[in-house]
């Protein structure tokens, strides 16, 4: 009999376009799953998944490698990576400037929209040159943004998320700003600024 493994995880890019990485959301395990070789619905949601996605998955491990027996997305969340940039708004650099001032690698701040509501977390992180890729690091599902999810929720916001990581050029540090309300102003606003320069 085949051994089966079950779970809640979060979806990454591959280490190729024929596969996804899936990251347990408890044990922060990778797994690296393929994307082809399914048939009707289990090939549709497969094909359907993006980058960002939490799902729970049943995977079978036939010859010592895994393949999907089963997945639902449990939130259409969706993670963003936007790498070399000359735009950096003002937002950030203040929020990077506390950290700066404090002696911190990170700071973060709740935004607001005009009506003066919350609408997104925005952190910045210091790049580590020579060190570690901090963006490098969170698009391999290696540097977990749970925390960062986690605490929105716990907040009161309701997944899905949209969530932005952006390596500026010339800026000392990485953003991650998580967009409360997928698909509304504050993500499109974070998509038409950086559109050019993510890998849609």
């Amino acid at each position: 009999m085949e051994p089966t493994t079950e779970g809640r995880f979060r979806v990454f890019e591959g280490r190729t376009d024929d596969e996804l990485l899936l990251v347990d959301a408890e044990t922060e395990d990778p797994t690296y799953v393929p994307t082809g070789g399914y048939e009707g619905e289990l090939a549709e949601t497969v094909a359907s998944l993006d980058p960002g996605n939490l799902v729970d998955a049943a995977l079978r491990w036939p010859d010592g490698d895994p393949v999907f027996e089963d997945v639902a997305v449990a939130s259409r969340t969706v993670f963003t990576f936007v790498d070399g940039t000359d735009e950096v708004f003002e937002a950030a650099e203040n929020t990077f400037q506390q950290a700066h001032a404090a002696g911190e690698p990170m700071a973060s701040q709740v935004t607001r929209n005009t009506d003066g509501d919350p609408n997104g977390a925005l952190y910045t992180i210091a790049k580590q040159p020579g060190e570690r890729d901090v963006f490098a690091e969170i698009r391999g599902g290696m540097l977990t943004l749970e925390p960062f999810v986690d605490r929105l929720r716990e907040g009161g916001a309701e997944p899905p998320f949209d969530v932005f990581v952006v390596r500026p050029n010339d800026a000392p540090f990485v953003i991650v700003y998580l967009a409360m309300e997928k698909d509304g102003m504050l993500a499109e606003t974070m998509r038409d600024t950086y559109r050019a320069d993510a890998a849609w």
